[in-house]
């Protein structure tokens, strides 16, 4: 019997330590997407349009969190209308979010 229940055996603590990292990154991810919409919407008020580019966007001053990477930028129009299109990724997750922004509204959801 164990004498200590605080204790968690070795063979259980790293599934949930590798769970908790993909937990922590997945939050991370998604509060990054939030925020990048934020800077869309300044972005496009002082520029009069969306960043082309990831390059473009980050040259505007937003950065993501450490450990996080765009894996999909796209800009498109649709119905006279932009919207972006993007997914980002923690490196401690096998989870890409993704947002189209505004056509969505602030969904985001996993890809």
């Amino acid at each position: 019997m164990n004498r200590h229940p605080e204790l968690v055996p070795c063979g259980l603590a790293i599934p949930r330590y590798t769970g908790a990292k993909a937990a922590a990154g997945d939050a991370t991810a998604k509060s990054d997407l939030r925020n990048a919409m934020t800077a869309f919407g300044r972005y496009a008020v002082v520029n009069g349009t969306f960043p082309s580019t990831i390059a473009e966007f980050e040259s505007s001053g937003y950065r993501l969190s450490s450990r996080m990477t765009f894996t999909k930028y796209e800009l498109k129009v649709e119905n006279g209308r932009e919207t972006v299109h993007m997914h980002v990724q923690h490196a401690d997750s096998d989870n890409a979010w993704h947002v189209n922004h505004p056509k969505e509204g602030t969904e985001i959801e996993i890809r």
